[in-house]
């Protein structure tokens, strides 16, 4: 039996999962570092308001609460829930590694409208994340 045929398929294939894989990781840790820099402004804002001292004007400083928990969701992913107990670096890696097998797997077997079917899921993706994380601070 020739295996000579069977090896550049599985080649190809190993290839768009591997390349799927990347290019949700990178989506995942440029959205990881841009919520991260807003998140952390925010914060100082908060600060500079508890502190008493004067900032120019609180409502261009500061996050509304709807975008602050969205920034959260797109850190933190399926861990978003205020009440979650996973650290903060955990979830990053464990969201990194959902992101990328999702991708790959999406790359691998539909290769036509593999992005946009991803771009899809996540937008759904970040909307229950958001809601889960706004409401996890009612929800007793």
């Amino acid at each position: 039996m020739n295996m000579d045929h069977d090896h550049p398929i599985a080649s190809i294939s190993i290839m768009r999962f591997l390349m799927g894989f990347l290019l949700a990781l990178s989506l995942f840790l440029l959205e990881l570092g841009v919520s991260q820099i807003v998140l952390a402004g925010d914060t100082h804002c908060k600060e500079v308001l508890n502190s008493g001292r004067l900032i120019s004007n609180p409502d261009d400083e500061c996050l509304s609460e709807g975008i602050y928990y969205f920034l959260v969701a797109l850190s933190r992913g399926p861990f978003a829930s205020m009440r979650s107990q996973v650290e903060s670096h955990v979830a990053w890696i464990l969201t990194g590694v959902i992101y990328g097998v999702l991708g790959g797997i999406l790359a691998t077997f539909i290769r036509r409208f593999a992005v946009g079917i991803f771009l899809g899921i996540h937008a759904m993706g970040l909307v229950i994340l958001t809601l889960m994380a706004y409401l996890s601070n009612y929800i007793v």
